[in-house]
C-alpha cells in the first residue's frame, strides 16, 4: 500500500511539473502553444477557394443554335452548306421528320453516315408534319412519343424539337411534348422577329418556358417580300450585337438555304455572310441539344474547390468537385467553370486529371483561369497541379 502510494504520488508530481512548463512557455511574449505546436505536423491541408459556373460554354458572351427545317434532302446543294459550316468552324442542326427519314434508306443513310459524323445536330420535327394544335393532348402525346422512339432508332439522341408549321401555340401541345420526354419546343412565328428573340439575357439562367422557344425566321424578301424576317446579314447583325449585349441565346430557323424551289428559301451568298458575322463575334454557335443541356445542368450544378497545400504552404494541388444530380449518361454536356490559381502556377504547364487519367493540360498567363468538365457527381472528381 505503501508503494502504491509512493507511485500515485510520483505520476502527480510529473503531471505537475508538465503543467507548469506548459503555463510558463504559453506567458511568454510572442509565444503561443497550439495543437499544431504539441502534434506532429500535417503533411497537406486544404482551403477552400471561390469557383463559379459560366453562363456559357467557354464563358461566351452569347450564344446561337443554327437550324434548318427542310432543304437538306438536296445532298447536292447541302453539301455545300455543311462545307461552309464546317470551313468556318461552326455547326447546325437538321430537322427529322422521323417517318419520312426512316422510310428513305438514303436519306437515312445521309444522317447516319455523313451528317452525324461531321458533328451536325438533329432534332424532332415530328413524326409526321403533322399540326398538333389540332389533335388532341393523347393524340398529339403518342405523336411525340413516336417521334423520340424513332430519333432513338435513327441513332439520335432526343432532345429538343420543333413544332412543325410552328403548330405549338397551345398548352395542351407543348405539355404532350414535354410529357413525351423532349426537353423543348422550338417555334417558327415570324412576330418573334419584331417581339423578343433573345432567350435567357442578361441575368436569366432558364427560359420564360422551355416548350415555347423564339426563333428568328429566316427568308429572302425574294420569296414572298416579307420584310418581317430577317432577309439579310446586315438585318441578323444587329440580332447577333444585342444578343451578346444581353449575354442572350439565340435560335435561327431557314429553309431551303441555296434552294430557290423550296418554300422560304435563303440565299446561299447571305447564308456564308451570316456564318461569317456569327465566327466574327464573341458567341457560342453550337446545337440546340448542347445550350438546353447545359442550362438545365447548370441550374443543378454545384462546384467546390480546394486548394491542397503541403507543410510549406506551397500550393500542390486543386481539388474539384462537380454534381448537379442529373443522369450521367443523357445529361453530358461539360460545364465550364472559373476559379483562380496560385501565382506560382501562372506561365507554366498544369494537367486536369480525372482519376488517374489526363484530360487536358493546359498553360495559363494570368491568375483567372476556366475549365470545362462534366459534372459526374463524384466528390473531388478532378484535379489541377502543376505537370
Amino acid at each position: 500500500m505503501k508503494i502504491n502510494c509512493l507511485f500515485s504520488n510520483r505520476i502527480n508530481f510529473k503531471s505537475f511539473v508538465v503543467v507548469i512548463l506548459v503555463s510558463f512557455i504559453t506567458t511568454l511574449p510572442g509565444c503561443k502553444l497550439s495543437d499544431k505546436d504539441l502534434l506532429a505536423p500535417s503533411e497537406e491541408y486544404s482551403v477552400q477557394i471561390p469557383v463559379s459556373i459560366a453562363k456559357w460554354y467557354d464563358d461566351h458572351k452569347a450564344a446561337m443554335s443554327l437550324t434548318e427545317d427542310h432543304g437538306w434532302w438536296n445532298a447536292e446543294i447541302n453539301a455545300t452548306v455543311t462545307k461552309l459550316i464546317l470551313d468556318y468552324g461552326l455547326t447546325m442542326d437538321f430537322d427529322l421528320v422521323t417517318f419520312e427519314v426512316q422510310a428513305d434508306s438514303i436519306h437515312l443513310n445521309y444522317v447516319r453516315n455523313n451528317l452525324l459524323p461531321k458533328g451536325f445536330g438533329f432534332f424532332g420535327h415530328g413524326h409526321k408534319h403533322d399540326n398538333h394544335d389540332k389533335l388532341s393532348y393523347e393524340q398529339s402525346l403518342a405523336s411525340f412519343k413516336k417521334c423520340y422512339e424513332s430519333m432513338i432508332e435513327i441513332g439520335v439522341k432526343p432532345v429538343a424539337y420543333a413544332y412543325p408549321g410552328g403548330w405549338g401555340f397551345f398548352l395542351k401541345t407543348r405539355t404532350a411534348l414535354k410529357d413525351a420526354g423532349f426537353l423543348c419546343g422550338r417555334r417558327f412565328d415570324e412576330l418573334d422577329n419584331v417581339l423578343d428573340p433573345y432567350i435567357m439575357p442578361d441575368t436569366s439562367t432558364q427560359p420564360a418556358d422551355w416548350f415555347a422557344l423564339p426563333s428568328l425566321t429566316m427568308q429572302s424578301v425574294d420569296f414572298q417580300g416579307n420584310v418581317t424576317c430577317v432577309n439579310n446579314t446586315s438585318e441578323l447583325i444587329a440580332f447577333l450585337d444585342e444578343a451578346v449585349q444581353k449575354r442572350a441565346w439565340l435560335i435561327s430557323t431557314y429553309h431551303f438555304i441555296g434552294n430557290k424551289s423550296g418554300w422560304g428559301y435563303y440565299e446561299l451568298p447571305e447564308f456564308e455572310n451570316d456564318l461569317r458575322a456569327i465566327k466574327s463575334r464573341d458567341i457560342w454557335c453550337t446545337h440546340l441539344a448542347d445550350v438546353v443541356l447545359y442550362s438545365l445542368e447548370r441550374k443543378n450544378a454545384n462546384a467546390i474547390a480546394m486548394l491542397v497545400n503541403d507543410k510549406y504552404d506551397s500550393p500542390v494541388k486543386i481539388k474539384i468537385s462537380l454534381a448537379d444530380g442529373l443522369p450521367n449518361d443523357y445529361y453530358n454536356q461539360p460545364l465550364t467553370i472559373k476559379l483562380e490559381i496560385p501565382n506560382e502556377w501562372i506561365g507554366k504547364e498544369i494537367v486536369l486529371l480525372s482519376g488517374k487519367s489526363i484530360q487536358q493540360i493546359f498553360k495559363f498567363e494570368s491568375k483567372q483561369i476556366q475549365v470545362s468538365i462534366l459534372p459526374n457527381d463524384l466528390k473531388d472528381n478532378y484535379i489541377l497541379q502543376l505537370k
